[in-house]
């Protein structure tokens, strides 16, 4: 995910090619941390999610992917996550598709720790209505992902980051036309659409086809619209 090349350097997401983005494009990356993240993130992320659900996804959950960072699953029974303030640890159950939410985080001031090495998993939102999937959803849960991913970032953004992220947050992240929600994929893309009555609008695919970006700006498109992402 982009947000201008500086900042690209600063939230390295995935070891994608700059060929995988277009250059006049600015879009929205989520936060995505590994080893260690500061749950004061992941409460952003989903104060974010509880003021926004109402307009775009009104019965939509919020959970949390735990991924390596190629967009390929962890495999729940390879990695264990734990909250921990120094002295206590909590340990953090994995869903069997590998998602876990807050339930379990008490208050306080606690980070969320992995027991694989430093860089190799990545905690990334993920927001859906019933009856959706990962790859099969609403286009108002997409929003409203894209609105939890970017309150994430700001909420874990390096001090000589800011400044960046505030022209950005000052252009609109999630509701500019130039900016989308950019998401890596487990396997390489065949197609990726967003359709609604009648009409399909193609969604735009990185160049290696392992990624896919949404035009979170595109008012003509409703929240009830169907993204839909086939992969090989």
């Amino acid at each position: 995910m982009l947000v201008a090349l500086a900042l690209m350097a600063a939230f390295q997401a995935t070891p994608s090619s700059p060929a995988d983005n277009p250059t006049d494009d600015v879009v929205v990356v989520g936060s995505r941390e590994s080893f260690k993240l500061n749950t004061k993130a992941l409460r952003a992320g989903q104060s974010a999610f509880l003021k926004n659900r109402k307009a775009f996804a009104p019965q939509a959950t919020l959970r949390f992917l735990v991924e390596h960072r190629d967009g390929t699953p962890v495999g729940s029974t390879s990695v264990r996550l734990y909250f921990t303030n120094g002295t206590k640890k909590v340990a953090v159950p994995i869903l069997s598709d590998n998602s876990f939410d807050l339930s379990g985080l008490p208050a306080g001031d606690w980070w969320l720790e992995s027991n694989l090495p430093r860089r190799s998993v990545r905690i990334d939102a993920l927001v859906r209505s019933p009856g959706s999937t990962p790859y099969d959803y609403r286009f108002g849960d997409g929003r409203l992902q894209c609105r939890v991913s970017w309150t994430m970032l700001k909420a874990n953004v390096p001090f000589l980051a800011a400044p960046l992220v505030g022209v950005v947050e000052a252009a609109g992240p999630c509701s500019s036309r130039k900016m989308g929600l950019y998401t890596v994929t487990p396997r390489p893309i065949q197609t990726a659409e967003i359709s609604q009555g009648g009409r399909s609008v193609s969604a735009w695919v990185g160049k290696q086809r392992r990624s896919y970006r949404l035009p979170m700006g595109d008012d003509t498109l409703g929240n009830e619209a169907k993204v839909k992402v086939i992969m090989e």
